[in-house]
């Protein structure tokens, strides 16, 4: 289990012959669990990454990651990824489309 500030979670990691190719997360508001949220990240990127030749930065991001710290692409992926899943930001975090 892991906490990072209002959030708490748990991270199964799945590998195969030594190579870390997904992972599953449950992750929730640590004083309300009522908000919860599962991922399972094994995108076809990490598939491509483990037949390719080259770095998991340059396989997910392209030559983006040579130019921008991969930190700043993840957490935009990642915003992207939450905003067309209808989760819309707020002033006070994360609003979930059903919360009223």
């Amino acid at each position: 289990m892991w906490q990072r500030e209002t959030v708490s979670g748990v991270t199964l990691h799945m590998s195969c012959n030594g190579v870390g190719f997904a992972d599953a997360v449950l992750l929730w508001h640590t004083t309300d669990p009522r908000y919860m949220a599962t991922d399972l990240g094994s995108g076809l990127e990490r598939l491509r990454w483990l037949l390719s030749p080259v770095s998991w930065a340059e396989t997910t991001f392209g030559i983006d990651a040579e130019h921008v710290d991969v930190d700043v692409l993840d957490a935009v992926r990642t915003a992207t990824l939450l905003i067309m899943a209808g989760v819309r930001p707020s002033g006070h975090g994360l609003v979930a489309p059903y919360a009223a």
